[in-house]
């Protein structure tokens, strides 16, 4: 679809909200934190959601995957929905 090729917008709202958006030109989905309010339709609530939406277009999230923003880090374990903390994520990469 049209919308997996929009940049990632946060929009104009200040909540810090962990999204995932398909990065084009990577070809996987990737973290970015949202706003709250506007932004695009380049805008999930988990890695599998994007891949649904954007197809088999790309590998999904790197193992251990950092995602940051100015005031947020959060990281994505290669298994789904998991959240870590930045000493959880070495954990990960060994497993």
């Amino acid at each position: 679809p049209d919308h997996c090729r929009l940049p990632p917008d946060p929009g104009p709202c200040k909540a810090r909200l962990p999204k995932v958006f398909y990065n084009w030109q990577a070809k996987r989905c990737q973290g970015f934190t949202y706003g709250g309010c506007h932004g695009n339709l380049n805008r999930f609530d988990s890695v599998e959601m994007c891949q649904l939406a954007c197809g088999g277009q790309g590998r999904g999230a790197p193992s251990c995957q950092e995602w940051n923003s100015a005031t947020v880090v959060f990281f994505h374990c290669s298994f789904p929905k998991e959240f870590l903390s930045p000493s959880s994520c070495l954990a990960c990469e060994e497993r």
